[in-house]
């Protein structure tokens, strides 16, 4: 799941719905995997994709579907090798552990 307002790569890990926001769970694929659980409480890990620059015209959706900015794209293999190493975490950790973990080092 993206987040938008995390500057880019920043992770954190989650369980529920307290700071995802309504509008965010009425998406039709998040929508689908509450229904399915029968609940919205379960573990995510957010990537931050950056915030829309100030000149930015448009919807936030815009924003999240378009393709990286060029200085972004660089730091992509990075972003994407940090949260496979969550994601992973999240499986032989489990989510408690990968929480206090990714999520103090996202506050220091």
């Amino acid at each position: 799941m993206t987040k938008v307002v995390s500057k880019i790569g920043m992770k954190s890990t989650r369980i529920g719905t307290a700071s995802t926001g309504k509008r965010l769970l009425d998406l039709p694929p998040l929508k689908l995997i509450s229904a399915e659980l029968a609940s919205p409480d379960y573990g995510r890990v957010r990537v931050g994709i950056g915030r829309p620059p100030a000149h930015f015209q448009g919807d936030v959706a815009d924003f999240v579907l378009q393709a990286f900015a060029l200085e972004e794209r660089s730091e992509l293999t990075r972003v994407l090798a940090s949260t496979c190493g969550a994601i992973e975490s999240v499986i032989s950790d489990g989510l408690d552990r990968t929480m206090n973990r990714t999520n103090q080092r996202m506050v220091r």
